[in-house]
């Protein structure tokens, strides 16, 4: 999978559905979770913390694990 940006803007509207389509999709290509995890996972994470302490964030707190 050459574009994760859809795992990003997954994560971010919260569609875990989709986040873990593209997941799955990115590790039977090769990708290894590390990278996933730190390349755009994280990312969107802090953006989504970036946007609650604004006060701009929607919380997904029913996809929670």
């Amino acid at each position: 999978m050459n574009n994760l940006n859809e795992l990003y803007d997954a994560i971010l509207v919260g569609k875990l559905e989709d986040a873990v389509k593209v997941t799955k999709i990115a590790v039977e290509e090769g990708m290894t979770p590390h990278e996933i995890i730190n390349q755009y996972m994280i990312k969107a994470m802090e953006e989504i913390g970036s946007r609650f302490e604004a006060g701009k964030a929607v919380s997904y707190t029913h996809l929670t694990l």
